[in-house]
């Protein structure tokens, strides 16, 4: 059997391109560009005989930059499952790692319930700066010139901060997903138990009989709370007429539903704990044959 050739490393272009991409999602900011550029100009110069050593310099400053912005030390260690670490007094690398990665959510939250593990997140974004480290002290057995390792130590940066990222990304829509299952609840109680306007006008009793949040978006996930802002549907009974027509048969009924929008916010801890929703807006503009965007919309803030 002839063995099967593993694949060419990306060139320099397309290691541009996946560092430009990162740049642009993740971290635009003038100090970002400016040490990115120069940092890749200096590793893609051949004959510079410590490129390689130059470039992890410009890299790690990148990367403790965007270690220490998206994870301040403050907000790191008001989290409840901050612990100091002995060998040192400041916040760890692996700290900053899981605060980005999940903010205030517990450890065993993030792995138990959302499925999330350290080792595909935290461990190679250590292991790539520890690599950094070592390549910025240039002693006779460290120098790396540009070429080949050069190459291979962008490519294992970009790697382990882009998949540091991205779990961030993951961590959110797997709470996403999680809240799904028992969000309606709160909505529904919160439409039932209070008189909207919006809807209330519609006839002469309007019966809220079903609620559903169709989309979550995490505003802030934060030390020990989740901000979220929801949209979803609500669905009625209008009925016309009071009790006593209904019962002669002059009462009449029907079914309609109409866009919500409202904010609530989760406490973080072991479990999520959904609390109240708040400026619950009801949008009835269909009943009236209005276009959602049009001045005389009418709604009504709860």
């Amino acid at each position: 059997m002839t063995d099967i050739a593993a694949p060419p490393p990306p060139n320099w272009a397309t290691l541009q391109s996946g560092w430009d991409e990162f740049r642009l999602r993740w971290s635009n900011d003038d100090f970002t560009t400016k040490v990115l550029s120069g940092g890749l100009k200096v590793a893609m110069d051949g004959d510079n005989p410590i490129g390689g050593n130059l470039f992890a310099a410009a890299v790690r400053e990148l990367s403790g930059h965007i270690l220490h912005t998206r994870a301040p030390d403050e907000a790191v260690r008001r989290c409840a499952w901050f612990e100091q670490a002995r060998d040192t007094r400041t916040v760890t690398r692996a700290q900053r790692a899981g605060f980005i990665a999940h903010a205030g959510l517990l450890p065993s939250y993030v792995e138990g319930t959302l499925g999330l593990a350290r080792e595909e997140y935290i461990d190679p974004l250590i292991e790539a700066m520890d690599l950094l480290n070592k390549a910025t002290h240039v002693r006779p057995n460290t120098i790396i010139a540009g070429g080949a390792q050069t190459h291979a130590l962008a490519g294992d940066i970009l790697t382990a901060l882009s998949g540091l990222m991205e779990a961030a990304e993951e961590c959110r829509d797997a709470v996403i997903k999680e809240l799904h299952k028992t969000i309606n609840t709160p909505v529904l109680n919160k439409l039932m138990s209070e008189t909207v306007g919006a809807l209330d006008e519609l006839s002469t009793h309007t019966i809220v009989e079903e609620a559903s949040v169709d989309d979550i978006q995490i505003v802030d996930l934060g030390v020990d709370r989740l901000d979220l802002a929801l949209e979803g549907t609500v669905y009625v009974t209008l009925q016309y007429g009071s009790g006593s027509d209904f019962r002669r048969g002059d009462g009449a009924s029907m079914s309609d539903n109409y866009p919500f929008t409202a904010n609530l916010e989760v406490g973080i801890g072991e479990t999520l704990t959904l609390g109240e929703p708040t400026e619950v807006e009801v949008d009835n503009s269909s009943f009236y044959g209005l276009e959602p965007d049009d001045d005389e919309n009418e709604e009504e803030t709860v």
